[in-house]
């Protein structure tokens, strides 16, 4: 789990907070990068637009991972597309499934593909304020054994650290459910060394591979599961019916009787 901060953040304010860490002045980012001072603080108070310009070149004079500056400018309208934008190597499964056991990263839901499974609701009631909250009765639910609150949690992780993001099994069987790969659901976030880890794409593209080498079986197991539970509900409203009848007849014997 996070404590710090959130897991993803705007890519601007990493800008800001670490250009600081650095103890840079706007006018050494400047240098670095060939920007104005007064365009630098305009992204930094959140006035003006980042672009993918922009984030190239400030990613790499800052430091940062390109997957991770990917994400965050992608938070709010899209994703950062492994294999296209950007290239990780495909590691051992077992290393990287025991890393995120330590808790050195972590997989967090990245809802910009998924308008399916949000919706806004108000802050509170008579509130103008709204905000996202993962939406009730999705297919998730009815075809995984993630819970709703469980996925309400997932979901939060993404812009509060108070909630742990998704294990790797739920992940597998969110994608496998909604047959959606792994980039365009999660993002995968560094407990280390958070925007500065350049392993952070080889960690995401390992998980992607992973993912979609185990997501027939996973399907094939969660639909032999529906089936089981539909049978067992049905094998219960069958004997509840049953019940039911024989009071019916035993009272019926009993009026008989009397």
């Amino acid at each position: 789990m996070f404590n710090e901060e959130a897991p993803i953040k705007s890519y601007s304010s990493h800008v800001l907070q670490h250009r600081k860490i650095k103890s840079w002045t706007r006018s050494d980012l400047a240098f670095h990068t060939g920007y104005s001072t007064s365009y630098l603080g305009g992204i930094e108070r959140g006035e003006l637009e980042t672009t993918l310009q922009f984030v190239s070149i400030t990613s790499k004079a800052l430091g940062f991972s390109e997957y991770s500056s990917l994400v965050s400018y992608y938070k709010s309208n899209g994703y950062a597309k492994l294999g296209a934008e950007v290239f990780g190597n495909v590691w051992d499964y077992t290393q990287v499934i025991q890393q995120l056991s330590r808790g050195e990263y972590s997989i967090h839901a990245y809802w910009s593909a998924s308008a399916d499974y949000r919706e806004f609701i108000a802050d509170s009631e008579g509130s103008s304020r709204t905000r996202w909250e993962y939406k009730k009765g999705t297919v998730i639910e009815r075809k995984t054994s993630v819970s709703y609150e469980r996925m309400s949690e997932i979901f939060n992780s993404y812009w509060n650290p108070i909630y742990n993001g998704a294990t790797l099994q739920e992940a597998l069987e969110i994608c496998a459910a909604t047959d959606k790969p792994f980039y365009q659901l999660f993002a995968v976030c560094s407990g280390r060394y958070g925007i500065y880890d350049q392993n952070t794409v080889h960690i995401a593209a390992t998980l992607n591979a992973y993912i979609e080498e185990h997501r027939e079986g996973t399907k094939r197991q969660l639909q032999e599961k529906q089936t089981t539970y539909q049978i067992i509900v049905e094998s219960f409203a069958e004997k509840a019916y049953l019940e039911d009848c024989l009071k019916l007849y035993r009272a019926h014997l009993r009026s008989k009787t009397d």
